[in-house]
């Protein structure tokens, strides 16, 4: 495996103390039934008060605006090869970069402006803390992030596609797991109710007659606090404590009138040892019944749904009544909770250079009969060298292009109260036809930008060098059509 010392990112943007609660280890003063290994349940069981969570920029505790993007999933190191052929277990030969397509979707969404926070779990290494701090320097609210002892911060290993172009790469493989297994397959979300257990009323520290239990930052409450999107992908669906806390928060966002966009991003390699139903059941049926957005490639509508590519990009409108249909026949199995929502609203088709494809469905309550507003972007032309974290780029950009139109609703006298989401009656992003286009086309340049550059998050463009390539291919669209 690499040497750590390969892995390279900055150090000064976050104290430890942000991802892990100091104080005296006491596992056995958890309370019953909960893994001892989450550090930040410590000092509220001893009696002390953990840190104040911090509001990511833009976001006032208690204010209802703007709402904020919240990625849930994996973060990884991506371990890339400039070599087809170099060995998996070599020394050398490995760029080490920051990744994971949840973290890549919040630090996108982040440089965009939008206020983006992470729940994710990181072993106690060297890697994990690198990540986290990466993290936080890219603007990204990392509060939320879980430090499991024992566990394994995820490497994933990439080579170069033997004979391909345009920086496109194959997965080689993973680092092996601790005893504790990859931190990212333990990700939990405690529930609300078991705050006032652990923040003080076990072992009667960490809150006074007059001032409340303050629980830590993975409880329900304090993670899903303001959120307007939750985004994340089905790789946590392959770890069943992970799968548990994102399917917990699917329902819970939905429930309180936010909206899920889940990110297909099909990857066999985490799959390697489920011995469940077959994943593309397992993933069709969650994405069904959790989501009321889907980003997927034209080739995982193949995979997912048996509608060729091509035919998923020319007609998109085909795999939203697909996947409408699975949500129509009871899909996801129970384990998601059920809600006001009525399925998947929206699906996004990711063709890479050739662009992107969507088809929306007609509001709530609106004519069930109606046909879809359908849309294809053409592609954004790009010097590409490495194609790694276009996806997540396209997802990150699109959700904070929807909560920037909820903040111009916000402001001319909507009541944009769920950042997109429905609740409330509020304004919602998914009944305005021209938000979702002008969102697809601002995802697909940003998209194309990031593969300009080396890794998922360094090359991760802000916003105003996306509106000014816009701009430019406005006006040379303009001059070829003179």
């Amino acid at each position: 495996m690499p040497p750590s010392a390969l892995f390279v990112l900055p150090v000064a943007a976050l104290p430890r103390r942000s991802c892990r609660v100091p104080g005296p280890r006491r596992p056995s003063s958890l309370p019953s039934g909960r893994p001892p290994y989450l550090r930040g349940v410590v000092a509220t069981v001893n009696g002390s008060s953990p840190s104040p969570r911090t509001p990511p920029p833009g976001h006032s505790a208690g204010s209802s605006s703007p709402r904020r993007i919240l990625a849930i999933g994996e973060v990884l190191l991506d371990c890339f090869s400039s070599s087809p052929s170099t060995p998996f277990d070599a020394p050398t030969g490995w760029a080490v970069r920051p990744g994971g397509a949840p973290a890549n979707v919040a630090a996108a969404a982040a440089a965009l402006g939008a206020s983006a926070s992470l729940l994710t779990a990181v072993g106690d290494d060297p890697d994990g803390e690198g990540l986290v701090t990466a993290l936080a320097a890219a603007g990204v609210d990392v509060s939320s992030v879980q430090v499991v002892g024992g566990a394994t911060t995820r490497r994933v290993y990439v080579r170069p596609l033997e004979g391909g172009a345009g920086g496109e790469g194959v997965f080689a493989g993973l680092n092996p797991r601790g005893a504790g297994g990859y931190a990212d397959e333990r990700v939990e979300l405690w529930p609300a109710e078991e705050a006032a257990v652990v923040g003080g009323g076990r072992s009667g520290g960490g809150a006074s007659a007059s001032s409340p239990p303050q629980p830590p930052p993975h409880f329900a409450g304090a993670v899903l606090d303001n959120v307007g999107w939750l985004a994340t992908g089905t790789l946590c669906l392959a770890a069943p404590a992970t799968a548990a806390a994102v399917r917990a928060a699917a329902a819970a966002v939905r429930a309180a009138g936010g909206r899920v966009l889940v990110d297909v991003n099909w990857r066999p390699l985490f799959w390697a040892d489920w011995r469940g139903s077959p994943p593309q059941a397992v993933v069709a049926e969650y994405v069904a019944a959790a989501a009321d957005a889907v980003k997927l490639s034209a080739e995982e509508a193949e995979w997912l749904l048996g509608i060729s590519a091509a035919d998923a990009v020319a007609e998109p409108g085909r795999v939203l009544a697909a996947l409408r249909a699975i949500g129509a026949r009871g899909g996801g199995g129970g384990t998601v909770a059920a809600t006001s929502s009525s399925g998947v609203r929206l699906v996004l088709i990711t063709a890479g250079a050739a662009g992107a494809a969507y088809a929306l469905a007609p509001p709530d309550g609106g004519d069930r009969l109606a046909s879809p507003v359908t849309g294809r972007v053409d592609g954004v032309a790009a010097a590409a060298i490495d194609t790694t974290g276009a996806g997540d780029e396209f997802v990150g950009a699109f959700l904070a292009e929807l909560l920037a139109a909820d903040a111009v609703a916000t402001a001319d006298g909507g009541t944009g109260s769920s950042g997109g989401g429905g609740g409330g009656g509020g304004y919602d992003a998914l009944d305005d036809a021209a938000v979702v286009d002008a969102a697809v086309r601002f995802a697909t340049t940003a998209a194309a930008m990031v593969t300009e550059g080396v890794g998922a998050m360094a090359p991760q463009p802000k916003r105003a060098a996306v509106e000014a390539r816009m701009a430019t291919a406005q006006v040379e669209r303009g001059a070829s059509d003179c």
